[in-house]
């Protein structure tokens, strides 16, 4: 069997699926389940990925099935994801202390041209952003929630049930995907 289970029966049409979808399987043969009644081990879960995502992905089982009769399967990431929580800043520009703004976001000759361009680029992002944090507000983070995009009629199903179960009055606006 292609992910180590020894059981063949018509109910599984798993290689049919995964060639008809181009899908992937990242099972490695370890054994996922436990049958007490036999005493014996097989390989029935599955973990299925797109093959864009297999050798960035890690699979194991976990030696301990934590009392359930299938053992915990452990997928991760190969290498780290640099940006995959960092939110972009908001700013309340609105309510900005421009003057101040200004007066330390003093970009001089001396930053742009001291090293590389990487360099310069570092020191003038790091100034503009420091003088922002001084001068311009920015919204508490339970200000603006974080929901998954889902747009269109979903959008304002997903918004009438956190609203509910938050009791929170006003709108949830998910970004839009581009």
């Amino acid at each position: 069997m292609l992910w180590g289970c020894q059981d063949v029966n018509s109910r599984g049409k798993v290689e049919k699926l995964l060639t008809e979808l181009d899908l992937t399987l990242l099972n490695d043969g370890s054994n996922t389940y436990f049958h007490s009644p036999t005493q014996s081990f097989s390989a029935i879960d599955l973990s299925i990925c797109s093959p864009s995502l297999l050798l960035n992905l890690t699979w194991s089982v976990l030696d301990n099935p934590l009392g359930s009769d299938h053992f915990p399967v452990v997928i991760s990431y190969a290498t780290p994801i640099a940006c995959a929580s960092i939110r972009q800043p908001r700013w309340k520009f609105d309510q900005a202390d421009w003057e101040t703004f200004r007066t330390q976001a003093d970009i001089t000759e001396d930053i742009v041209s001291s090293g590389s361009i990487d360099e310069a680029v570092c020191l003038v992002t790091s100034c503009i952003l420091s003088a922002a944090r001084n001068a311009i507000p920015q919204p508490h983070p339970l200000d603006s929630p974080v929901f998954p995009n889902l747009g269109g009629t979903k959008n304002a199903k997903w918004q009438k049930r956190i609203k509910t179960r938050l009791g929170i009055g006003f709108d949830v606006t998910l970004p839009q995907t581009t």
